[in-house]
């Protein structure tokens, strides 16, 4: 982390620790705030919240909080995102529902539901056809608005990092839009490598990004 990044993360109090059940409504809101372009954002909180939990049960999903208890952001992690959405679309009938009502309200997101929920299945192949792609994934990296530029995004990863490590985990991959310029240029900043490029929505290009951490 650079000096100056350092320097302006600590101008507040913050810890980073596993996520706790009580925090998931916490960590839904400030997704459907922050990532508003995504198909996710669109669906209520309460669905939202069935996924985190999911991931908090089956994955790795930490929070960064300030000393007066806000929420300054989250990581979210998943071992093997097809199983992670294999679940969750199985996890429980009132997701169905809740879909339903969403579609209604805007047909659109079906296509786009689909095409989210079959993401995790168009890479694992680099483009020539070598299987070098981990299974394992970086779901999401947000960072509250009100303390952006303060470093809390690296710290984040770096503390992800930290627990993969413990549990032996090497190599993950994260998955970023094509036109999101700051997150593409964030995790290359931070030593991820161009592996692969997918199409997720429409002619909408996607980069799959591949870290290797060192063995300590």
């Amino acid at each position: 982390m650079a000096s100056n990044d350092m320097d302006t993360m600590f101008r507040y109090k913050m810890s980073i620790n596993p996520a706790t059940i009580h925090q998931i409504g916490k960590i839904a809101e400030l997704h459907k705030q922050v990532l508003t372009s995504g198909f996710l954002s669109r669906l209520d909180t309460a669905i939202l919240g069935k996924l985190y939990k999911l991931i908090l049960k089956e994955g790795i999903l930490l929070a960064a909080v300030t000393d007066d208890s806000s929420l300054a952001g989250f990581v979210s992690f998943s071992h093997d995102t097809k199983k992670l959405m294999r679940m969750f679309v199985k996890s429980s009938p009132d997701i169905y529902l809740r879909l339903f009502i969403t579609y209604l309200r805007h047909p659109s997101f079906v296509l786009r539901s689909l095409e989210t929920m079959l993401a995790p299945f168009k890479h694992g192949n680099n483009n020539k056809g070598i299987r070098n792609i981990p299974a394992s994934e970086l779901l999401s990296i947000v960072v509250n608005p009100a303390v952006q530029h303060t470093g809390t995004g690296t710290a984040l990863l770096q503390k992800l990092e930290g627990e993969l490590k413990k549990r032996k985990i090497y190599s993950y991959k994260v998955v970023a839009g094509e036109q999101l310029i700051s997150a593409n240029r964030f995790y290359q900043k931070n030593e991820f490598l161009l592996t692969d490029r997918i199409r997720i929505h429409g002619k909408t290009m996607s980069n799959v990004f591949v870290k290797s951490l060192s063995i300590d």
